[in-house]
């Protein structure tokens, strides 16, 4: 592996937790921030092949609010805009 691809992989943010009791964990704040979310949000996890776990961030819209996407956009890609 060159110096390029070693760069490539290098995650833009590490965090750890501690999980609890009942498998709960506590989003460290820097997560929370890189995945846009707070409390009320959605996380979802999912395991590839290779061992590689993806985690994706969900941002709860209520339904008053939702018509102010954009048709076609996702309520996770970040909080509307009145």
């Amino acid at each position: 592996m060159n110096e390029a691809s070693a760069e490539k992989e290098r995650p833009q943010t590490n965090a750890r937790a501690k999980l609890r009791q009942k498998a709960q964990l506590t989003l460290p704040d820097s997560i929370r921030q890189a995945l846009h979310i707070s409390e009320g949000d959605e996380v979802e996890f999912a395991v590839h092949e290779d061992g590689v776990i993806t985690v994706r961030g969900y941002v709860s819209v209520p339904s008053d609010l939702a018509r102010y996407l954009k048709s076609g956009q996702q309520a996770g890609g970040g909080r509307p805009e009145p």
